[in-house]
């Protein structure tokens, strides 16, 4: 038999879930973030735990205020996120050490007029985290160190 319209439909493959450490540490923090009124403007912010490396925030701070220096905008702003996510997941850093982050990247968005996408936090969603900040460094603290006992 001959079909006239279409295409002959393939069974469609069972897709296995993604086990980088990016997806394993969002797959904990999804249940604490459910629900919560920083949920979208947090997953702007978070980076994978494998990025967190030696760099000090006071190190990931000054680049992005070179790279703002030298005109590099787009580096700079991958700068303050990267400044941003491992601020959060760090134990040594404190909470407001965190506010004066989001703070930092709030006044680059203002003095840069950098449009917010679907990928890039803007200054709401800055806003949003930071009077939630105790909580949230909270829940992505205890995901990190579950995401580090597991390795």
């Amino acid at each position: 038999m001959v079909r006239l319209f279409g295409k002959k439909k393939e069974a469609t493959k069972a897709v296995a879930a993604c086990t980088c450490s990016l997806c394993s540490f969002m797959n904990l923090l999804e249940p604490e973030l459910k629900d919560k009124p920083y949920e979208k403007s947090l997953l702007k912010f978070v980076i994978s735990p494998t990025n967190i490396g030696d760099e000090s925030p006071k190190e990931i701070e000054k680049r992005a205020r070179d790279a703002v220096k030298k005109g590099k905008i787009e580096e700079a702003r991958i700068s303050y996120l990267t400044l941003i996510g491992n601020a959060l997941a760090k134990e040594n850093v404190s909470a407001k050490d965190v506010r004066g982050y989001l703070e930092g990247y709030k006044l680059f968005l203002k003095k840069h007029k950098l449009p917010a996408t679907e990928y890039y936090p803007s200054v709401e969603d800055s806003s949003n985290v930071m009077n939630h900040a105790d909580e949230i460094i909270g829940v992505i603290r205890k995901a990190y160190q579950s995401e580090k006992s597991e390795k």
